[in-house]
């Protein structure tokens, strides 16, 4: 990036002196050659490449080629220029300026492309050998001016590119000298960093190890408090053994119990069942009776209809009678037989109408009765139904019994298994608090050791500690002078 700006730069410097040179040249035309017509081609001529210059500026995107461009215009157009005014020995020279200015870029490629640029020209120029020499040069005189152009270019391509290389193993090695500065900076400050941090752990250290000296000493009295403990602890899985084993016997019991309460539900199921067969058995019963009843109520209904039969036919022969009584009494002596037959039928129809009355007076309450009966029956029918409901439910419920009694069992069974494990582990433990106990003995022994060399480590720490400083002082002279 920084490159291609100081280029933009140089093109837009180049293209100043260009300019500048245009007017300068256009103005001593004017006044060497006076307003003639090959003085105005001239000036016209310098104008034109000066205007081709500017056109390259603004509309070439390549560098390389805007630069040029730019150089290439006008020096083609002092070969032009000379032309016309028919030779000048000052033109040519102009070319030296545009070689120069081309190194300007510092690049080899400018170089070697202008000078082929502008030497196709000039040896066709040679030709005509005032072109380059002048009005009153030679042919030899031309011949070293393009000769010694050609060296200067050459010369100028040379240095540059033995300049580039230098520079780049001056920027190279620049680089590595930066880069060996600041790599040994950021040792200097990391070791600084390392040094500092050794310090505060050394100091860390040395107040870890007074505080492990510390716990050495509270840890030797915790051993003595858990030797007590341990000795407690064991007194007490002793007592819990004990308490084990009393809890064995309770589970014993435990299950016996279980198992009598098992022979009963199982007696007591069995008793419901048999209830139970015998609710349905008389269930089953009841239903007869009541399907007996309920058949008895509809003879009584039939018997009832008869009597209302008998009844009505009784009323219809007692009003027959009437009338035949009637007609007998109209006949007199001849139907004196007659009626005394009607009155006995009359006689015996109402005989008939009482005895219908009282059967069916008597039917009419052996219905009530019948009915009564009918009812209770139904009653005891639904009574045997919940009844053998109950015992169903009663059933489940023994049967409920039964299944939480095995699961007890169960239970008690894995309360025997919990137990021995717990047996066993009180026995293992009792052989751990032992060992414990002999364990004990030998860390008090070696915590003493451990005090010894806890002190002899903090004397080692504040030897380590000065060596610190003394590589502290070392690093901060190394930092002081790759800062210079």
């Amino acid at each position: 990036m920084e490159k291609n700006e100081n280029t933009r730069k140089i093109h837009k410097s180049n293209l100043m002196v260009i300019l500048v040179g245009v007017v300068v040249m256009s103005l001593m035309t004017v006044f060497s050659y006076g307003f003639v017509l090959d003085a105005l081609k001239g000036s016209a001529i310098m104008w034109a490449a000066g205007i081709l210059a500017i056109i390259s500026y603004y509309g070439i995107k390549n560098d390389m080629t805007k630069a040029i461009l730019i150089l290439a215009f006008p020096s083609l157009s002092t070969l032009v220029y000379s032309y016309v005014l028919g030779g000048s020995s000052v033109s040519f020279l102009a070319c030296y300026l545009f070689l120069a200015m081309t190194t300007v870029y510092f690049e080899e490629k400018y170089i070697k492309t202008f000078m082929i640029v502008v030497s196709v020209p000039s040896v066709i120029s040679l030709v005509d050998y005032k072109i380059i020499d002048g009005y009153n040069g030679t042919f030899s005189g031309a011949v070293v001016k393009f000769l010694f152009f050609l060296f200067i270019g050459w010369s100028l391509y040379l240095a540059v590119k033995r300049g580039k290389s230098y520079i780049l193993r001056s920027e190279e090695t620049l680089r590595v000298v930066e880069e060996n500065g600041q790599v040994a900076n950021d040792i200097s400050n990391n070791l600084n960093d390392a040094i500092s941090n050794s310090r505060n752990r050394v100091h860390e250290l040395a107040a870890q190890a007074q505080d492990v000296s510390e716990a050495a000493g509270q840890m030797g009295t915790v051993v003595e408090s858990t030797t007590h403990a341990t000795v407690t602890v064991s007194e007490k899985i002793a007592s819990a053994t004990e308490e084990i084993d009393r809890n064995y016997e309770m589970a014993q019991t435990l299950e016996q119990s279980f198992g009598e309460v098992s022979k009963s539900v199982n007696e007591g199921n069995a008793e419901a069942t048999n209830v139970r067969e015998n609710l349905d058995e008389m269930s089953k019963t009841v239903a007869g009776a009541q399907g007996a009843m309920d058949t008895l109520l509809e003879e009584m209904s039939r018997i009832t209809g008869i009597l209302e039969e008998i009844d009505a036919i009784a009323k219809q022969t007692n009003l027959l009678s009437l009338n035949a009584s009637i007609e007998a009494a109209r006949a007199g002596e001849h139907g004196r037989g007659f009626a005394v037959v009607a009155d006995e039928i009359r006689q015996l129809a109402e005989q008939s109408a009482a005895a219908a009355e009282n059967i069916n007076k008597i039917i009419a309450g052996l219905s009530g009765t019948t009915q009564d009966v009918s009812e209770k029956i139904n009653a005891g029918a639904q009574a045997a139904a919940d009844g053998v409901e109950k015992m169903g439910g009663l059933l489940e419920v023994f049967e409920g019994i039964q299944d939480s009694t095995k699961d007890a069992k169960g239970i008690v069974q894995q309360q025997y298994e919990v137990i021995e494990v717990v047996k066993r582990d009180f026995g293992e433990i009792l052989g751990e608090i032992e060992t414990l106990v002999a364990t004990t003995e030998e860390n008090t022994a070696m915590i003493q050791n451990i005090t010894d060399t806890i002190e002899r480590q903090h004397d080692a720490v504040d030897d380590v500690e000065k060596d610190i400083i003394d590589i502290a002082g070392i690093s901060d002279d190394l930092k002081a002078q790759f800062a210079k």
